[in-house]
């Protein structure tokens, strides 16, 4: 599994950027850094950040594609 899809997930999971990087040992930009190359490579927002954090639909639909895949 990609790192960008491990981040991805984990975030998912915790719905906050400093705990999801927690987990990950990484730091909170590093994973944001993550999330928006991910953004970028599938050409989509999978998350509202404003004014909590939620999944886009495009985000359920990836988040449910990575599932099966494990």
């Amino acid at each position: 599994m990609q790192k960008s899809h491990e981040c991805f997930i984990a975030l998912c999971n915790t719905m906050h950027f400093t705990r999801a990087a927690e987990h990950l040992h990484i730091t909170q930009q590093a994973l944001s850094d993550q999330i928006r190359r991910l953004e970028i490579d599938l050409n989509t927002q999978l998350f509202v950040r404003k004014p909590k954090l939620s999944l886009t639909p495009a985000g359920s639909i990836f988040l449910d594609f990575l599932l099966q895949k494990a």
